[in-house]
């Protein structure tokens, strides 16, 4: 038992950050080649979208995306604050996005570099180049219906 609260206090001591599976920060350090320089990041990590993709025949697929947001050191909770904002801009576009067949190969397979695309673009146009370093894509599923 002693050991299990010392390995629990090390991981804290050593600052790690983890979100659960609703969304929220993480955190990690990403260090360049260059010994003199590095430059950290964090994550933030967004609760899974579902999108419906309609077509003039109805419902088609649903489309699963999990978003990490990597911004500059220090700015997490500045992200964490427009998170609502995100979620609703990401929905709005993707949903429009993938019913008009954009972001989508043949009609039906999803195309992946499109998509992350269209979703860094509403990223930076929400929280502006500043907070944005890159966003990342944690998991993209569809499936048909």
């Amino acid at each position: 038992m002693r050991i299990f609260m010392l390995a629990i206090s090390a991981f804290l001591l050593l600052g790690a950050n983890f979100s659960g599976p609703s969304g929220g920060i993480i955190t990690a350090a990403h260090a360049s080649t260059d010994a003199e320089s590095s430059s950290e990041f964090e994550y933030y990590e967004l609760p899974p979208l579902l999108i419906p993709v309609i077509n003039a025949r109805g419902l088609s697929q649903q489309v699963s995306l999990v978003v990490s947001i990597e911004v500059p050191t220090g700015k997490l909770e500045e992200v964490a604050l427009y998170a609502p904002r995100l979620t609703d801009a990401y929905i709005q576009d993707m949903y429009g996005v993938l019913s008009a067949g954009y972001g989508l190969v043949n009609g039906n397979v999803l195309n992946v570099s499109a998509i992350k695309q269209r979703l860094s673009k509403v990223t930076v146009n929400v929280l502006g180049e500043e907070l944005v370093e890159d966003v990342l894509l944690q998991i993209v599923q569809q499936r048909p219906l």
